[in-house]
């Protein structure tokens, strides 16, 4: 866990250092750590059976939101990266969807009463995030064939 905090940490100042953090792509890769954190950050609760929220709802949505936050929000930006070669993927409003639909995941977990509620909204958030991506991948495999005709 130091480890990857020191490699977010060293990302960071790379980027910062280039003047990159105004693109969404970097804080989609950036932020993507966040997420990779909250599951170790709940470990305690799960092996010391600490708080009133059962370890079995947190080992059984933890992983969900996981991908969804973590390896979903890279290949939102990694994807794009590749195809294009010199911008990384995202936008802010697919950054703002994917980062709330994340977080929704993991209120589902504590707010039990609406759980159901707040993970319909995270998956159509997450969905529509997707689909932002999707679209700004489209409109760049688009112009890399206009240039090769």
């Amino acid at each position: 866990m130091v480890i990857t905090a020191a490699l977010v940490v060293v990302t960071y100042q790379a980027f910062r250092a280039a003047g990159a953090l105004k693109d969404a792509g970097v804080w989609h890769v950036l932020l993507a750590y966040l997420w990779f954190f909250m599951p170790m950050l709940m470990a305690p609760f799960v092996v010391f059976h600490l708080g009133s929220i059962s370890g079995e709802r947190i080992e059984g949505t933890a992983p969900q939101a996981l991908v969804y936050g973590w390896v979903l929000q890279l290949g939102m930006a990694f994807v794009p990266y590749f195809v294009h070669r010199y911008l990384l993927g995202g936008n802010w409003l697919s950054l703002l969807l994917v980062n709330v639909g994340s977080a929704l995941i993991w209120l589902g977990i504590f707010i039990q009463p609406i759980d159901a509620l707040l993970y319909g909204a995270a998956y159509l958030l997450l969905a529509l995030a997707a689909l932002v991506v999707a679209w700004q991948l489209w409109k760049q495999v688009q112009s890399v064939f206009a240039r090769a005709e």
